[in-house]
């Protein structure tokens, strides 16, 4: 949807952006990858619901992956 604009499961175009929105202050990535509050773009289809939830560009390299050399090592 974020590539495209278009929904994968319905077809519709009717694909709206939610830029850098948060669930309620919680983190949204757990388990050990990483436990603090990340940004995330959702793109929602208007005809039949269907949400793709994307990391934007800055959030992975300045959370995500710096979380991950970090775990590694590196």
């Amino acid at each position: 949807m974020k590539l495209t604009g278009k929904c994968p499961k319905c077809g519709s175009e009717q694909v709206v952006r939610c830029v850098n929105r948060y669930m309620d202050g919680e983190p949204v990535l757990r388990g050990g990858m990483m436990d603090a509050p990340a940004a995330i773009d959702f793109y929602v289809c208007r005809s039949c619901g269907y949400m793709e939830p994307w990391l934007s560009p800055e959030e992975l390299e300045s959370r995500v992956l710096d979380y991950w050399e970090k775990q590694n090592g590196k």
